[in-house]
C-alpha cells in the first residue's frame, strides 16, 4: 500500500473548516504493508493525553518478551489476504531510549507475534515468521519502564505500574508502520488518532473529561485515495470514537466519486463511544480520485468527536478480463488413416513454462486447426467453433504422412505437446498405447517414482483395411514386442530404468529411436496388457513400440508397426534432507547432522560452522536411498521450504538458516511455507550447498516441497502433509565461550575506570570507530573501548533514536563496548571471610562468527567454576558464594538486575587459624561444557591453563583482626579508647596502615560492670580508621572510680581467637577499663594515667 500525504488548508462558507487533512492513496500491489499515521507513545499529563497503557502484562524483564500481553488501547488494522510477516518496522522513530515491545493479536485476542527490537535498531523488530490470515487485527508497539541511574535511563523491562521513585515510561514517537511482508493487502488503515470539533464540549453531551488528541484539526477532515485497478468498497470503521452527542445528526460523513452520486451517513448511534462501522457496496474504478470526508456541524456549537483508526475494507478485486497468453496443443504423435486424431487446445492465461500446467482462460475464444502435409500438398483445416478453456478437434487425414500443425485465426503464439515440434504422423498401421483412468480419459497417466503402476499400460495393434481399423494380432498370440523410453525432460536418460514386465526398456533421447527391448506380450480381445511398469526416476517421457511382421498376415508381412504413447510425468517419491560435514584430516568421512541414536542426535556442530545442505530427490525404493537423477523443478518458484525451530522449543531467539548464497530463512517454532528464490539448480537430482550455517545452538526442521511437479507436489514426507515440519538437523552448539569483560573490586584499592587517554567524546566522529577505538562518555565521564570484530560493527550504531549500543547507557552497550578500567595506587586487598571480594563478568556462549547464541542454556549444560591462584598454589577452594546466572546465552552477575557484581568471599583456612597473606593473588573463571566447548584464551594457571584471568591486576588477601586496648582514665574525664586493625604477616599480627575504610559506631559496642556500680556511663562516637588505628569511641566520664569491660561487636572477619580456652576464631575483641585509683588488676603489667 503506498501513501502519499499532505496537509491543505481549506476555507469553507457553510461549514466551519479550519483545517483539512487530505490524504491520497494509491493501493498498489507490493510487497509490505504501510500503516500510515504519526503517533507519540508517551505519559499522560494535564496538557495532552498520549496513549500510554497501549496494554498490559505480566511484570518482566529486560532481555525476555512480554508475558502475557492483553491490548488495551491498540491500533486496528485489516488483512484482505493471508500473508506471511517477517518483521515490523517504525518508519521515522525518534527518541527510543532502550529495545521496544511489538505484539499483534488477532480477533479473538490470540496473540500472533510477541518479539522485541532487533539488536541493530530499536524501530525494527527482530526478525520472525508469522502466518496472518485474512482478518482483522490489532497491534501495538510499546516501550519499557525506565529507572534514572548514574545519571541515565536503564531499562528495568515491563512493569504495568511505572511511575514515582525516579521510573517512567520511555517516551518516543513515529511516523508509520510498516509490515515486512511478499503478500498484500488491499485494505487502507489510517492510525494517526484525530479529534475535530471546536473543543467546547458541554460535560453532559459526551463529553469525557480531556480530549485526545488535545488540539482539535478543525472541524473537517478529508481522506483521499486512487484505487489503480477495479475494486469493491465494502465499509469504513471509525474506531473507538468517543465524546459523541448520542442519537444526534452532528458528524456526517460523505463519500464520493465520479462513478456515482454522494454518499452520505450521519453517526446517529444511542451511544457516545465505540466503533462506527459504514457499510458500502461501491465499484471503485482505476484512475478515479474518491473522497471520504468527516465532518462537525451544528448551528450553534460544532460538536467535538475523537477516534483512533480508520480501516478501510475492500471486497475480493473484480478479476480482470482473462488475457490469452498462449494455447496448447496436447495429442499423439502418431494416428492411424482409419481413425481420426483427437487434438486437445487449450487456451492459456499464464506464460508457458516447461512441466507447468495451463490456466485456462475463461473467456470464449476460436481459432482454426490447420494441417499442412510436410510431403506433396496436402492440406486439412478444422475450425474450432467458440469455446471456453479448451476443446477437442477429430483431425483426420486419409493418407500415410507427417503432418504439421498450426492455428490459424489468432496472433498468440502456441506450443504442441509442450514444445515447438507441431508434427503429427498418420499411418495405415500402428501401436495404440492406453491407460484405463477413473475419469474414462486414456492417456497414460503421471506417475511415482519407485512404485508400480497402478493399473496396467495397454498396447493395441491396428492397420488401415479399405477405411477401416482392423486389429492385427489375434486372442493369445504371443508376440515380441520392442519397446522404450523416450525422455523428453530432460531430454537424455539417466542410468536408472524403465521396467515392463521385468525387462529394462531400451532407453532414447528426445525423438530417438534408436534403443529397444523385446518384451513377450499376449494379445488377448485384440490387446496386450503390460504389468507390472515401473519408472525409477522422475522427469516428462513416453513409450515407443515397434515391431515387424513376418508371418504372412493380412498380407503385412514385411510391415513394421510403430507406436507412441502420450507423453506423461513422473515425480520423486520424497525429498530427503541431508546435513553432512567432513570429519577425518583429509574429510575422508562425513557426519551426518541428521542421524539419531536412542531418539537423540548422534553429532554435534558448531553453531556458524559450514556443513552441507543437500536436499535429495529420492524414489521409492526404502532398501536404499536412490536418487531420481532426471529431477528437475518445473521452476523454482514452485518450491517452498519450511523452516522450523524444534529445539529449544520455547524462547523468543531465532537463528539464521543460510541455504544458498546470500540467501537465509529465519526460524520460528511456528513456521509457514516460504518462497526460495532464486535457488541454484538441481544437479542430478540433488540441490548441494557446501557453505551452510545455522547461527543459533539446538536443532531445526526442514521441509521441502515442490508445488507443481507436472501439476504434481510431494515434499520430504511420505505422504505428503502440509503440516509435516519435515526433517531434524542438529545438534548445533556454541563454537566457544568469550570473556568479554570482567573486573575484580577488592575491599581496598578498587578498579576504577580513567577519564583520561581516549579517542574520541561521544558521539563525535561516530563514522571512525573500530575495534579499539576508546571513548568518553560524558553521561558518565567514563571510557570505554569498542570490541574487536565481529562486535565492532555495533559501535557505529547510533542515532537519536535507537542508542541501544551508546556506551555505558544502551540497553546493549555490552554488545559493542568494553569499560575500559585502572587500579588504584598503593595497596589492594580484601580481609579473608570479607564478602568484598566482587567479580564483575560477562561469558558469553558465541557461534564462529562472534555472536552470541541467546538459545543456550548454560544451567543445563555448563559448569562454571572461578580459580583463585596465589604464586602458582590453587586456592580456588577457598573461593565461597561466587556464581552467576545465564540469561540468553550470557553468564554474568544478577542477569535479571542491571549493574550488580558478584560478592562472594575468600574464605579464612578451615580451622579458622592465621595464615597469610595471599599474595600476587590472580582471579579466573572456568567453564566445563558436557558437549567439551571450550573458554577462548586460557591464560591461568601459568603452567597449564584452565581458566581466564578476571583481571590481570593481583589482589593480596589478609588475614585480619580488631583488638580493642585496655584504658586507664580520670573519673571526671571522657575516655577516648584505642582500637586497631592488624593483620597477619607470616609470622606475627601486625598494625594494619593500609586500612582507612573500615567504620565503627558506638552502637555496635556495650559495657559490663566489674566493679564501677550504678549507671553505666554512656559510648559515643563513629567514623573511621585512620591508618588502621582510632580514638573515636569514647565513654563518658562517669565521676567515679571503679572497672568495666568494652565489648566491641565485629564482623566475622574481624574476629579472632582471643581466650586459650575458646575452640573457635569467632570472638569479637574486648577490653578493661578503670577509672580512678584501686587495687591493680592481675591482667595488668602495665597502666598509663592518661590526662
Amino acid at each position: 500500500m503506498m501513501l502519499n500525504i499532505k496537509i491543505l488548508p481549506s476555507y469553507l462558507g457553510a461549514v466551519l473548516c479550519i483545517l483539512i487533512f487530505s490524504l491520497s492513496v494509491s493501493i498498489t500491489v507490493q510487497a509490505d504493508i504501510l500503516l500510515k499515521g504519526s503517533m507519540k507513545i508517551g505519559d499522560n499529563d494535564t496538557l495532552r493525553i498520549h496513549p500510554t497503557y497501549l496494554l498490559s502484562a505480566k511484570n518482566s524483564h529486560a532481555n525476555s518478551n512480554l508475558q502475557n500481553p492483553q491490548a488495551f488501547n491498540p491500533i486496528n488494522f485489516h488483512l484482505s489476504k493471508d500473508i506471511n510477516l517477517t518483521q515490523i518496522q517504525l518508519q521515522n522513530a525518534a527518541s527510543i531510549n532502550a529495545s521496544l515491545y511489538f505484539v499483534i493479536w488477532n480477533s479473538n485476542g490470540g496473540v500472533m507475534v510477541n518479539t522485541r527490537s532487533s539488536y541493530s535498531l530499536y524501530s525494527d523488530s527482530q526478525f520472525f515468521n508469522a502466518n496472518l490470515p485474512a482478518g482483522n487485527y490489532q497491534i501495538v508497539v510499546i516501550g519499557q519502564c525506565l529507572k534514572q541511574k548514574w545519571g541515565s535511563w536503564q531499562p528495568q523491562g515491563w512493569k504495568n505500574n511505572c511511575s514515582g521513585n525516579k521510573h517512567d515510561y520511555d517516551d518516543f514517537y513515529f511516523t508509520n508502520i510498516k509490515l515486512i511482508t511478499r503478500q498484500t493487502t488491499n485494505s487502507i488503515t489510517f492510525l494517526q488518532r484525530r479529534h475535530i470539533g471546536d473543543s467546547n464540549e458541554n460535560r453532559n453531551n459526551g463529553y469525557g473529561g480531556r480530549w485526545y488528541p488535545d488540539k482539535h484539526g478543525g472541524d473537517d477532515v478529508k481522506y483521499e485515495f486512487t484505487p489503480p485497478r477495479r475494486t469493491n468498497l465494502k465499509s469504513i470503521t471509525l474506531y473507538n470514537y468517543r465524546d459523541l452527542i448520542p442519537n444526534s445528526d452532528y458528524v456526517k460523513l460523505t463519500f464520493s466519486g465520479n462513478n456515482f452520486s454522494k454518499q452520505t451517513t450521519y453517526m446517529n448511534t444511542d451511544f457516545s463511544s465505540g466503533n462506527f462501522v459504514w457499510r458500502l457496496n461501491k465499484t471503485l474504478l482505476p484512475g478515479v480520485e474518491y473522497e471520504l470526508e468527516i465532518e462537525v456541524e451544528d448551528d450553534d456549537d460544532a460538536d467535538d468527536i475523537s477516534w483512533d483508526d480508520i480501516v478501510i475494507k475492500f471486497g475480493s478485486d473484480t478479476p480482470p478480463s482473462d488475457v490469452i497468453n498462449h494455447y496448447r496443443l496436447t495429442y499423439s504423435d502418431r494416428a492411424l488413416t482409419c481413425e481420426p486424431a483427437v487434438v486437445t487446445i487449450e487456451a492459456c492465461t499464464n506464460n508457458f513454462q516447461p512441466g507447468s500446467a495451463c490456466n485456462q482462460s475463461s473467456d470464449s475464444t476460436s481459432v482454426t486447426l490447420v494441417g499442412t502435409a510436410k510431403v506433396g500438398t496436402g492440406y486439412i483445416s478444422k475450425p474450432s467453433g467458440n469455446f471456453t478453456g479448451s476443446t477437442d478437434i477429430n483431425l483426420g487425414y486419409l493418407q500415410e504422412n507427417d503432418l504439421t500443425l498450426s492455428l490459424t485465426g489468432t496472433n498468440k503464439p502456441y506450443k504442441c505437446n509442450g514444445t515447438s515440434n507441431c508434427d503429427i504422423n498418420f499411418a495405415d498401421t500402428g501401436f495404440f498405447f492406453s491407460y484405463d483412468n477413473a475419469d474414462g480419459s486414456d492417456d497414460i497417466a503421471n506417475q511415482v517414482a519407485g512404485v508400480n503402476f497402478s493399473k496396467p499400460i495397454k498396447l493395441d495393434a491396428f492397420y488401415n483395411k479399405k477405411g477401416q481399423c482392423k486389429n492385427i494380432f489375434k486372442n493369445n498370440d504371443v508376440i515380441p514386442v520392442k519397446l522404450g523410453v523416450q525422455c523428453q525432460e530432460p531430454n537424455s536418460c539417466s542410468p536408472l530404468n524403465f521396467v515392463a514386465n521385468t525387462v529394462n526398456l531400451g532407453k532414447n533421447s528426445g525423438d530417438e529411436e534408436s534403443h529397444y527391448s523385446a518384451v513377450n506380450l499376449t494379445f488377448s480381445n485384440h490387446a496386450a496388457q503390460i504389468d507390472p511398469v515401473q519408472y525409477q526416476d522422475a522427469g516428462k517421457i513416453n513409450l515407443i513400440a515397434s515391431y515387424t511382421i513376418n508371418d504372412n498376415r493380412n498380407d503385412l508381412d514385411g510391415l513394421t508397426i510403430k507406436g507412441q504413447s502420450n507423453q506423461f510425468a513422473v515425480r520423486p517419491y520424497q525429498f530427503k534432507i541431508k546435513a553432512t560435514r567432513n570429519e577425518g584430516v583429509n574429510g575422508e568421512t562425513w557426519a551426518d547432522l541428521t542421524a539419531r541414536s536412542n531418539h537423540a542426535f548422534k553429532y554435534t556442530h558448531k553453531a556458524g560452522d559450514i556443513f552441507t545442505f543437500k536436499i535429495q530427490a529420492l524414489n521409492a525404493n526404502k532398501n536404499e536411498d536412490v536418487i531420481t537423477l532426471n529431477y528437475v523443478p518445473n521452476s523454482n518458484d514452485n518450491l517452498r521450504i519450511k523452516l522450523t525451530r524444534s529445539m529449544p522449543s520455547s524462547g523468543s531467539f531465532e537463528g539464521q538458516f543460510s541455504y544458498a548464497t546470500n540467501k537465509t530463512l529465519l526460524t520460528s517454532t511456528w513456521a509457514t511455507w516460504v518462497a526460495m528464490p532464486d535457488l541454484p539448480t538441481f544437479d542430478k537430482g540433488v540441490y548441494r550447498f557446501v557453505d551452510s550455517t545455522y547461527s543459533e545452538v539446538g536443532a531445526i526442521q526442514i521441509n521441502v516441497k515442490d508445488n507443481d511437479y507436472y501439476g504434481m507436489q510431494f515434499s520430504v514426507d511420505d505422504n505428503f502433509s502440509a503440516n509435516s515440519n519435515g526433517s531434524k538437523i542438529g545438534r548445533f552448539i556454541p563454537s566457544h565461550f568469550e570473556l568479554v569483560s570482567s573486573t575484580v573490586d577488592n575491599y581496598i584499592g578498587t578498579n576504577r575506570n580513567i577519564a583520561t587517554d581516549y579517542d574520541y567524546v561521544f558521539p563525535q566522529s561516530l563514522a571512525s570507530y573500530v575495534a579499539g577505538t576508546t571513548v568518553l562518555q560524558p553521561k558518565d565521564s567514563k571510557v570505554y573501548e569498542c570490541r574487536k570484530p565481529p562486535n565492532n560493527g555495533f559501535c557505529v550504531q547510533w542515532s537519536e533514536g535507537s542508542n541501544q549500543f551508546e556506551p555505558g547507557v544502551g540497553s546493549d552497550w555490552q554488545m559493542a563496548w568494553t569499560l575500559r578500567m585502572s587500579p588504584d595506587t598503593g595497596a589492594v586487598f580484601t580481609y579473608m571471610d570479607q564478602p568484598e571480594l566482587s567479580f564483575d563478568y560477562r561469558l558469553e556462549a558465541r557461534n564462529s562468527a562472534g555472536l552470541v547464541t541467546k538459545n543456550y542454556d548454560g544451567d543445563d549444560k555448563a559448569t562454571v567454576i572461578f580459580i583463585a591462584n596465589a604464586d602458582g598454589r590453587d586456592l580456588s577452594s577457598r573461593l565461597q558464594n561466587y556464581g552467576g546466572a545465564w540469561d540468553d546465552g550470557v553468564y554474568q552477575p544478577g542477569a535479571w538486575e542491571v549493574n550488580m557484581l558478584d560478592s562472594g568471599y575468600f574464605s579464612r583456612y578451615v580451622t579458622g587459624l592465621e595464615d597469610g597473606p595471599m599474595l600476587n593473588t590472580l582471579f579466573g573463571i572456568s567453564i566445563t561444557d558436557e558437549d567439551s566447548v571450550v573458554l577462548n584464551d586460557l591464560d591461568i594457571p601459568a603452567v597449564q591453563a584452565t581458566a581466564r584471568m578476571l583481571s590481570i591486576k593481583t589482589s593480596e588477601l589478609r588475614y585480619g583482626r580488631w583488638t580493642v586496648a585496655d584504658g586507664y582514665g580520670p573519673i571526671s574525664n571522657d575516655l577516648a579508647t584505642t582500637m586497631q586493625l592488624e593483620y597477619f604477616d607470616g609470622t606475627n599480627f601486625i598494625p594494619h596502615s593500609d586500612d582507612t575504610k573500615t567504620d565503627f559506631d558506638s552502637v555496635n559496642s556495650h559495657l559490663t560492670d566489674i566493679s564501677l556500680g550504678g549507671v553505666l556511663p554512656a559510648l559515643s562516637g563513629s567514623g573511621s580508621f585512620t591508618n588502621g588505628v582510632t580514638q573515636g569511641l569514647i565513654i563518658a566520664a562517669p565521676n567515679r572510680s571503679g572497672e568495666v569491660q568494652l565489648d566491641y561487636n565485629v564482623d566475622d572477619w574481624f574476629k579472632y581467637k582471643w581466650e586459650e580456652s575458646h575452640t573457635g576464631f569467632d570472638q569479637s575483641p574486648s577490653a578493661n577499663i578503670v577509672f580512678g585509683f584501686f587495687r591493680g588488676n592481675d591482667r595488668v603489667i602495665y597502666r598509663r594515667r592518661l590526662n
